[in-house]
C-alpha cells in the first residue's frame, strides 16, 4: 500500500456497497496495520437482531489517479454475511461463543490483491 494511505487509516481507500439486507447506520473501514492488503469493516446497525446481508467491496475508484496510475483496480468482491456465524472478541481477544452480535461489529475482512502482488510507492 502507498505510505500516504497507510499513516492515514486508510479509510477512504475502499468502496463499500450494501448489496442486499439492511442498510447499515454507517459503515468503517479501517487498513490493518502491517499487512499490504487487509482492511478491517465495520457495520454499525444500530439494533439487534441483524439478519444476513451481503455487500461489495473495492478499491476507491477516486485513488486511481493519484496512487494507482497502471494499475488495474476494478475487481469487486461480494461478500456474505451471516451475523448468527460471528462471535464477538472481548478485550482479552478471545471469542465468547456465547455472547450476542455486538450492534457495531467488525463482520469481516477483506484483502485486496494477494501477496504475489507487489505494493505500489
Amino acid at each position: 500500500m502507498p505510505t500516504e494511505l497507510v499513516q492515514t487509516n486508510c479509510e477512504d481507500c475502499l468502496q463499500i456497497r450494501i448489496e442486499s439486507g439492511p442498510s447499515p447506520q454507517s459503515i468503517r473501514s479501517r487498513y490493518i496495520k502491517g499487512t499490504s492488503y487487509s482492511f478491517s469493516n465495520e457495520f454499525d446497525f444500530s439494533r439487534e437482531p441483524i439478519p444476513d446481508f451481503s455487500y461489495s467491496v473495492r478499491i476507491n475508484p477516486n485513488l486511481q489517479d493519484t496512487y494507482f496510475r497502471g494499475i488495474d483496480i476494478s475487481d469487486v468482491e461480494t461478500v456474505s454475511v451471516s451475523p448468527v456465524l460471528l462471535a464477538k472478541a472481548d478485550d482479552a481477544g478471545t471469542l465468547d461463543l456465547n455472547a450476542p452480535v455486538a450492534m457495531a461489529m467488525t463482520a469481516t475482512t477483506s484483502t485486496i490483491g494477494g501477496e504475489d502482488e507487489p505494493a505500489t510507492q
